[in-house]
């Protein structure tokens, strides 16, 4: 039977890469990977093109060659318009509210080192190959944790099967890069947790891997509490708190620094009319449970009534399985049970304090995976026969029904824009100018064929 779901499993794997795949390859950009683009990592490129240049690194390619004659002060204006009469502060905050003032750095600096490595330009399929990496990191990370025993083969199929989280690994966006590394964090955290809480290189790679996630979207720090109360009280539970600080100082330092300037980047571009996010925009789903809640039903299927039922389904019962836990016990074993509590006490503090509103839809996706392994230790002593059968089922049916390659459900109304534009510039004929990144990234690609 073992060797059935093997083969089960790779297959899934393999034909979900392949469709994700095949639509981040045919389907045109999107307003947030063009505008994430022009604005930023066009940016990211001159300012690399300007230090090349002024510590004399030689780089044999065309984006180094157009460079060779052009002045320092030429290079500077180039990368931030009025650069040469910036304060030493105004620089700093010019480096970060218009080099990569998004909360998806990560991203950006990887389409950036694409580019330089590859020499490409205005190539949707390489603007989106380094998610698509993590995709493929997130899949192999997935499938040996199954073959290590350290999950199912119900919850590594349910990992995988979330269609709306696999449109993400195929968009240029920090989603798919945060969720892979989030995964990294949980599944660090078993390692330390089955090492009964001794073995710190674990507890070092968790932290690495929360800042990472945090850089590749600041959504992620929402998470900080949780794993932060949980990995102190087990350090302190185990009398290695003390202990872990003085031996590991200077990391532990870097950490807090690291922590803290992502938190301070995130209030800059806060301040700039980016928020970290707003769910309240969207009618009647201004509180926690339709807002958040919902969202994560949400990505199973593709149609409101069905998530509703979903979300009050999944909620009873989750809720039955909390009251169990503590009748008998084991609740202080379930750490992703309490850290999930933690998680969603920090989400109601900060509506308190901000009032920005909940997070809703794409914004969760990060997250998912450790929704996953909460739901995996509330629901561990359920024995219901053929019920780990059924939810594949389901979760394979609901995953069919999605799939579209030549579009996603965010942005659906995109996919046209590149054959419209292009037929505008070729033909004349007019369309409705609704995306104007879009149509900015494609006249800078085909500036020689529409001169």
């Amino acid at each position: 039977m073992t060797k059935y779901k093997n083969i089960i499993l790779i297959a899934f794997m393999l034909a979900i890469f392949t469709i994700t795949t095949t639509r981040a390859a045919i389907t045109c950009i999107t307003y947030d990977e063009a505008y994430t683009y022009t604005a930023y990592v066009q940016r990211a490129t001159a300012l690399k093109d300007y230090l090349l240049a002024k510590f004399k690194i030689k780089v044999q390619t065309p984006a180094a060659d157009n460079i060779k004659n052009q002045s320092q002060d030429q290079l500077k204006l180039q990368a931030f318009p009025g650069f040469m009469n910036f304060s030493f502060h105004d620089k700093v905050k010019a480096a970060l509210s218009l080099l990569i003032a998004n909360n998806h750095i990560l991203n950006t600096l990887c389409i950036t080192l694409v580019e330089f490595l590859f020499n490409t330009h205005y190539d949707e399929f390489a603007i989106r190959l380094p998610v698509l990496i993590f995709f493929a990191i997130y899949l192999f990370a997935v499938y040996k944790c199954y073959k290590n025993n350290l999950i199912s083969f119900t919850c590594a199929f349910l990992l995988c099967g979330n269609y709306y989280l696999c449109e993400f690994y195929g968009l240029a966006r920090g989603y798919g890069y945060a969720h892979t590394l989030l995964f990294l964090v949980c599944i660090a955290y078993i390692y330390w947790q089955n090492s009964n809480f001794n073995e710190n290189k674990y507890l070092i790679a968790l932290m690495t891997l929360l800042l990472l996630a945090a850089s590749a979207n600041t959504i992620s720090l929402l998470i900080f509490p949780a794993f932060g109360a949980l990995t102190l009280f087990r350090l302190y539970q185990q009398d290695n708190l003390k202990k872990f600080i003085l031996s590991h100082k200077i990391f532990v330092s870097s950490f807090f620094i690291i922590a803290f300037m992502l938190v301070a980047y995130h209030l800059l571009i806060s301040k700039s009319g980016k928020p970290l996010f707003t769910g309240t925009w969207i009618e009647g789903r201004d509180n926690f449970y339709s807002a958040v809640v919902l969202s994560f039903a949400s990505m199973l299927v593709d149609n409101i009534t069905v998530a509703n039922i979903l979300t009050a389904l999944i909620s009873a019962l989750a809720l039955i399985a909390f009251v169990i836990s503590i009748i008998k016990n084991k609740i202080k074993n379930c750490d992703f049970v309490l850290m999930l509590i933690i998680f969603i006490l920090t989400n109601v503090l900060m509506e308190f304090i901000t009032h920005k509103g909940y997070m809703t839809d794409r914004v969760v996706l990060p997250f998912y995976c450790f929704i996953i392994f909460a739901l995996r230790e509330l629901f561990r002593d359920f024995k219901i026969k053929y019920l780990n059968i059924a939810l594949c089922a389901l979760c394979l049916i609901s995953f069919a029904s999605q799939i579209d390659l030549h579009a996603t459900r965010d942005w659906h109304d995109n996919y046209h824009c590149r054959d419209k534009i292009l037929k505008f510039y070729m033909t004349g004929q007019d369309y409705i100018h609704n995306a104007e990144a879009i149509e900015n990234f494609y006249k800078l690609k085909y500036a020689e064929i529409i001169k």
